[in-house]
């Protein structure tokens, strides 16, 4: 999925800015289409590539805008695009009106129906456009701004992680869902104190630490500390004090998403999803000569996804189904009452040609592992439901395809 950095401080400075900056650097390795950045006095920045792929002497000059803005927090978003085209900035995080401005992490699956139900107008393509325009709907003299991202929030299906800055009041507020992760931290460090946010606790941990006489990892933080939202709750980020308070409870509305495998529905989904990629404090655009060319990439792997369709007179369907008998195999699960068909059976599943990649949400945390193990799946998301272990994944078409081929059934397809 994409994913959101966060800093406020007293003052930001050129070390904190730097900070912030890494963070967003190395989410950007994982979601290379676009990169977004907003803050208090008039910050509001978007580029329609990875934060790696830019030029150093961009990062700097980016670097010293912040540092001289004089804004106190930032809010960053790393895009893998789905729904709407990256290469038109409109489509890319943040996205703002006269009311709010949003950053959002997931995908929410009744955009469309909402922007047609509540008559919405606005250009952008993305389905996290929708956030800003139903929290301007709800906010008028009768309700107040907490109540209106309320309102806002329970019409929303699909899985989401939003910061979310009203302008009239300058309040900043964070929400989530429990199919999204995000964590908090407050370090104490000896520029003073501030708290920091990030879509991976790794890059949390990162922060203020480095590595001596080989494996000695010191940490210039005095103290840190670490907070995880919890689902359906809106948190106020306290500018002045330093602090995050909870102020509201929502009501998570279920997703209508796609039941798999032992229904029979399939729809084009949407989907953010992939992340990795590491930094080293210091050393901006470290992937700018080795990282392979983002776009030649994705094109190579749709026309050999393409070719492979043609080829084999097949489509995503017949493959998926193909790939499941297969790993039911190969990884053994087929010699269990408790099998693929079993472990899926309450899963969700998105098909998103657009990304060529397949999202599963909530599936057992083993499950999650053996495809990680067996299928080059990327796990995200780990959460509990009624006691039991959960997560989501993304598997690419280009990867279940080698799956298949790597395991000899290829000519399956044709039959």
């Amino acid at each position: 999925m994409c994913e959101i950095q966060f800093i406020l401080g007293k003052e930001l400075g050129e070390d904190s800015v730097e900070d912030f900056l890494c963070m967003l650097e190395a989410g950007s390795y994982g979601n290379r289409d676009a990169t977004g950045i907003f803050g208090e006095n008039e910050v509001f920045l978007k580029w329609s590539k990875a934060f790696y792929d830019m030029k150093e002497a961009k990062i700097r000059d980016v670097w010293g805008q912040l540092v001289n803005s004089k804004t106190r927090w930032l809010v960053g978003h790393n895009r893998l695009a789905t729904q709407g085209s990256e290469a038109m900035k409109k489509n890319n995080h943040p996205f703002r009106n006269s009311v709010c401005t949003v950053v959002h992490n997931g995908v929410l699956s009744n955009d469309d129906e909402l922007k047609r139900d509540f008559a919405l107008d606005y250009k952008e393509e993305t389905d996290s456009a929708i956030i800003p325009h139903l929290i301007d709907h709800y906010f008028d003299d009768k309700t107040d701004e907490v109540e209106a991202i309320k309102l806002a929030m329970e019409q929303i299906t699909g899985s989401y992680s939003v910061f979310i800055h009203m302008n009239a009041s300058d309040n900043l507020y964070y929400l989530k869902n429990n199919s999204t992760n995000f964590a908090f931290m407050r370090g104490e460090t000896p520029n003073g104190v501030f708290i920091y946010g990030s879509t991976r606790e790794s890059n949390l941990e990162s922060l203020g630490t480095t590595i001596s006489n080989g494996v000695f990892k010191l940490d210039s933080m005095v103290n840190r500390s670490m907070f995880e939202p919890s689902s359906g709750e809106v948190y106020k980020v306290d500018i002045d004090s330093l602090t995050i308070a909870k102020v509201s409870d929502f009501k998570v509305k279920s997703s209508t998403g796609l039941t798999y495998y032992g229904g029979t529905s399939y729809v084009s989904g949407r989907w953010d999803s992939d992340y990795g990629g590491h930094y080293e404090k210091g050393g901006y655009n470290t992937a700018t000569t080795t990282a392979p060319s983002k776009k030649a990439k994705k094109r190579e792997d749709k026309r050999q996804v393409q070719a492979f369709f043609r080829d084999e007179d097949t489509d995503i369907m017949e493959t998926w189904n193909l790939f499941l008998d297969e790993f039911d195999y190969v990884s053994g699960m087929y010699l269990k009452e408790d099998n693929i068909d079993n472990r899926l059976a309450d899963a969700n599943v998105q098909f998103n040609e657009a990304g060529q990649n397949i999202v599963l949400t909530q599936i057992p945390e083993e499950l999650g592992t053996q495809l990680e193990t067996y299928a080059d799946a990327r796990v995200w998301s780990e959460y509990d439901v009624d006691n039991e272990k959960y997560c989501n994944c993304t598997l690419t078409y280009a990867g279940v395809i080698k799956f298949i081929e790597d395991n000899g059934v290829r000519e399956l397809c044709k039959q």
